[in-house]
């Protein structure tokens, strides 16, 4: 079965590749193992910015754009079988990247919550919206009785942790694949397929509707972006301080605040998407979200050489503001490479695995007319 030839969103793949950037700034506060180092002025500033404006808005982004995805693949498709390869391949590759690379992987959350929509993908809008929101208030409702049962992060454990990921190979190796497999085992019950379900869903309704294919009020999209950013900045803030008793910290707030600011986030880019200067800077994006998957897996392969014992052990040995100057040099690589790179091919080495066993065919992966010489 060969793929559907279809044209591609250009704005879905901007809004990929800047999701890849805020999830870098994310990631790399757990790779660099910055809870394990002395906790200065600047560690504090950079800590309150990413919890601000980074945390959970990036994967909560990303993950509406997989059920939008979705959305868009299933008025392609005479079936779901692809998509059930699809996401047992997906399964297979977040096993490997969370055992090898970065115990805070998605890719199987993503696999097992896909399944899942498969079940439902039948749901009328005004349905799925219902879900969407129920399922969102209950798996933040169950993150909020779990993480307030749960013992604070002891500092002697994340030191352990240091020392294991910068020991050697396999003392990393076995250290990643013990915290995944726990960490696994912990997001089924801590309410996050219930998240992922909720915003999947969302982005199914969205591709339904062409929300990104259609040129929505400007009126409507500036009142987004100031009720999210407005509302949801400030909510985000006060809930933090008031969740982690002053000390400005908490996943909880941050993941029930995330849907406003992403939402903020999308109708600005959707604005300066409208304007010449706006979608010739952000059109550099759209390689990116081309090859997100790709580059995913490859910022956490760079980060894991960076950081641990496969490479450099800079773990617990950086400051917040050099890891944040480290994540911005490999976006911007990433973003110049992924440009020069889909002039000669027409999809990532990881998306051609992928979808050449979700069609069960080998898929075209060099550009027409391209010869090596």
């Amino acid at each position: 079965m060969s793929a559907p030839v279809t044209q591609r969103v250009a704005v879905l793949d901007v809004l990929r590749g800047f999701a890849l950037f805020g999830i870098l700034l994310a990631n790399i506060w757990f790779f660099a193992q910055l809870d394990a180092v002395p906790r200065t002025e600047s560690w504090h500033a950079v800590h309150l910015a990413i919890l601000l404006v980074v945390d959970a808005k990036f994967y909560t982004l990303f993950a509406f754009l997989f059920g939008y995805g979705f959305g868009l693949q299933l008025t392609r498709l005479e079936s779901v079988a692809p998509l059930r390869r699809r996401y047992t391949a997906l399964l297979v590759i977040g096993l490997l990247h969370g055992c090898l690379l970065y115990d805070g992987d998605v890719l199987v959350s993503y696999a097992i919550t896909g399944f899942l929509l498969l079940t439902v993908r039948r749901a009328s809008d005004a349905r799925a919206l219902r879900l969407a929101l129920f399922g969102y208030l209950l798996g933040t409702g169950l993150l909020l009785l779990i993480t307030g049962l749960a013992d604070p992060d002891d500092r002697a454990d994340v030191m352990t942790s240091v020392q294991a990921m910068n020991a050697s190979v396999g003392s990393a190796i076995g250290e990643r694949t013990v915290s995944y497999l726990t960490e696994v085992v912990a997001g089924l019950v801590t309410g996050y397929p219930f998240i992922f379900l909720s915003l999947f869903l969302a982005g199914m309704v969205a591709a339904r509707r062409k929300v990104l294919e259609t040129e929505l009020p400007a009126a409507l999209l500036r009142r987004v972006a100031l009720a999210g950013l407005g509302i949801g900045l400030p909510l985000v803030l006060a809930l933090s301080w008031f969740w982690s008793d002053g000390e400005l910290d908490g996943s909880v707030p941050a993941q029930a605040t995330a849907p406003l600011i992403t939402a903020g986030y999308v109708a600005l880019l959707l604005l300066a998407w409208r304007t010449g200067a706006g979608r010739r800077a952000l059109s550099y994006l759209a390689p990116m979200g081309r090859l997100s998957l790709t580059n995913y897996l490859t910022q956490s392969l760079i980060c894991a050489f960076l950081f641990t014992a496969y490479g450099f052990r800079l773990g617990g040995n950086v400051q917040p503001t050099e890891a944040m100057g480290i994540a911005c040099g490999i976006f911007g690589a990433q973003l110049v490479l992924s440009n020069l790179y889909l002039r000669w091919f027409r999809i990532g080495p990881v998306e051609w695995v992928l979808r050449s066993i979700t069609y069960w065919r080998v898929q075209p992966f060099r550009r027409a007319g391209v010869t090596t010489g």
